[in-house]
């Protein structure tokens, strides 16, 4: 049976926030991408959400970081 994860709410808008900055360095946003012809879009968003997720895991990593020095040093 696959279990379903909803993100919360925090990770939901800094996934939003990771692809914004990932559009920006392109010139676009979240609104002008959707103007791009539809395989471009497509291809756009499919690399702004790996960026996204790729920066997740990264925020995530760190904070397990911290989290197992603080424990260390009790």
């Amino acid at each position: 049976m696959k279990i379903k994860v909803q993100p919360t709410v925090p990770a939901n808008h800094l996934e939003k926030q990771f692809i914004s900055e990932y559009l920006k360095q392109y010139g676009l946003t979240r609104k002008t991408v959707t103007e791009l012809p539809k395989h471009e879009y497509f291809q756009m968003m499919l690399d702004a959400c790996k960026y996204a997720s790729n920066k997740l895991a990264e925020v995530e990593s760190r904070a397990k970081f911290v989290h197992a020095i603080r424990m260390e040093n009790r």
